[in-house]
């Protein structure tokens, strides 16, 4: 789980990068492109989270 959430992490971390300097990219679709990324990394580790506690 952790490697996923990493890459997650990573992707989104460059999607923003990406989004913020190359002004060519369609904006709707990049940063709900971005938006989404943040999203499945922000629930996968809150997922991680709450099965651990659980435990």
């Amino acid at each position: 789980m952790a490697p996923l959430a990493l890459v997650l992490a990573v992707l989104a971390f460059a999607g923003l990068w990406a989004h913020a300097l190359w002004r060519e990219l369609p904006r709707g679709a990049s940063q709900k492109a971005v938006v989404a990324l943040y999203l499945a990394w922000l629930g996968l580790c809150a997922w991680r989270q709450h099965a651990t506690a659980r435990r």
